[in-house]
């Protein structure tokens, strides 16, 4: 026969055996089944081998207990044998006849046993989590629940430990919305809670924004729109080319034309943290624009021009010149000059460059290689070498024209020619119409007449006359473009 023994040392396992046994230490046959450390106790437990003189006397003569349906049942001894023990087990109290054990306590079937777990009662957690700037509000619930244990049932046995089992846990109630918006009330949450994410807060275990706050919108400030061009920008054509020398075209306004408009920046909106802390937004920057000469006030917010010439600003004061002067020379870093009033150059043109003046144009120095025309008078106080110069208002507009159209019926006629030559040898099939093979040429071979149309219809729309829509222009967007 076998019997366990336990204990919190294999010292005290052994001479417990022996006692119960009456055995000597040296005679006892042993060995340890387990052998764990807790936290503050151990537990050990041997398994001895009973000799068979031995087994009646422990069998029969000592008291036994054992745990029923969670219920100590305990047997005395016989004559001459010793009671039964039970051991405290963890998280309970023990009382045996109104006494508290610590460990360990002899019992007879008369013994009062009382037992009592350290049961905690269920509880509700809130937690709030505020942003460093208090914008946002999280919140999670833990629900922690009442656990109810009973006594682990156990086998028939001298000693017995006792052991516990959980029979049930029992949580407490939800929190409801309205419990949540006091939890958040109590905590100065009072802005921005987000009504849909209470009832999965309530849930419990997920961390959920509950509020959030809103920034403040800061004012936008005064800011001026010009309607000039304030800077170069290179003209590039539809093959991507970008045309360097256009850098020195000058934008030009003529009398009673908006130079500047103020824009009244807005007001701002005011804000809130979680706490309900007001937020103040940051004041815009207000403008005052002023006119300096040729211009003028047409309102306070408004500025136009009260000439024809060059517009200009500097920070918010805008001037109107009518002359226009280069106090250098007009090379590549100035590029090509284009200009609707007087222009003066305090220097020489360069090789390659153009001047296009709406009205007088002096050069102080040389004219070397370039092309320089104006609508009034030239005046250049050096050389002219190997330049193209054009003078005399209206003339000059006139030839320009004239060369466009010779240059257009010269087109028109080799288009026609071709147009006849792809008919006569049936070059498209036959199914082609005069019109598929023009817009075919015009697409391919004879893609400058299309320039040469835009190029005259500026003519015509810049002419001085009233009837502006001429007959031309009507032909050639009708027939040529389109």
């Amino acid at each position: 026969m076998k019997r366990l023994f336990q204990g919190n040392s294999l010292n005290t396992c052994i001479k417990f055996a022996c006692k119960k046994l009456n055995i000597e230490e040296d005679k006892l046959n042993y060995k340890v089944l387990k052998d764990e450390s807790f936290l503050f106790m151990k537990k050990i437990i041997i398994e001895v081998k009973v000799p068979e003189d031995n087994e009646r006397v422990s069998g029969e003569n000592n008291g036994s207990s054992k745990i029923m349906e969670g219920k100590i049942i305990v047997h005395n001894p016989e004559e001459g044998g010793t009671p039964a023990v039970i051991r405290k087990g963890k998280n309970m109290n023990l009382s045996v006849d109104g006494r508290e054990i610590e460990s360990e306590s002899e019992v007879f079937e008369s013994s009062s046993i009382e037992v009592t777990f350290q049961e905690e009662e269920a509880a509700r957690q809130f937690n709030i989590y505020l942003s460093d700037d208090k914008m946002q509000a999280s919140a999670r619930i833990e629900y922690i629940p009442k656990i109810v244990y009973k006594l682990k049932d156990s086998e028939e046995s001298g000693i017995i430990e006792l052991e516990s089992e959980i029979t049930e846990k029992i949580y407490p109630p939800k929190y409801t919305e309205a419990e949540i918006m006091e939890q958040l009330s109590k905590n100065k949450v009072v802005y921005g809670i987000i009504d849909e994410n209470l009832k999965k807060l309530a849930e419990g275990r997920e961390k959920i924004i509950v509020a959030q706050g809103k920034a403040a919108e800061d004012c936008r400030s005064d800011f001026v729109e010009i309607k000039f061009q304030t800077s170069s920008n290179l003209e590039e054509d539809k093959l991507g080319n970008v045309d360097f020398k256009s850098i020195g075209k000058v934008d030009s306004v003529n009398k009673g034309d908006i130079l500047a408009i103020k824009h009244i920046g807005t007001r701002g909106i005011f804000g809130s943290d979680v706490n309900g802390k007001e937020l103040k937004p940051k004041d815009g920057k207000k403008l005052k624009i002023k006119a300096g000469p040729g211009c003028l006030l047409k309102d306070e917010n408004t500025i136009i021009a009260a000439m024809s010439g060059k517009p200009h600003v500097k920070g918010n004061t805008f001037y109107v010149k009518r002359v226009h002067e280069i106090n250098s020379d007009v090379d590549l870093s100035t590029g090509n000059v284009c200009f609707l009033g007087d222009v003066e150059v305090h220097g020489s043109i360069k090789e390659g460059m153009s001047i296009e003046c709406g009205s007088n144009l002096t050069i102080d120095r040389d004219v070397e290689r370039a092309k320089i025309s104006a609508r009034g008078n030239i005046l250049v106080r050096g050389s002219i070498v190997g330049s193209k110069i054009c003078a005399g208002g209206e003339d000059v507009k006139n030839l320009k024209y004239q060369k466009h159209l010779v240059k257009f019926s010269e087109e028109l006629t080799n288009l026609m020619n071709s147009v006849n030559e792809i008919k006569m040898y049936n070059l498209l099939g036959q199914k082609k119409t005069d019109g598929e093979i023009i817009k075919i040429l015009l697409e391919n071979k004879f893609k400058n007449i299309i320039m040469l149309c835009i190029n005259i219809i500026s003519e015509i729309n810049s002419s001085s006359g009233e009837n502006k829509e001429d007959i031309l222009i009507k032909l050639i967007k009708s027939k040529l473009m389109g």
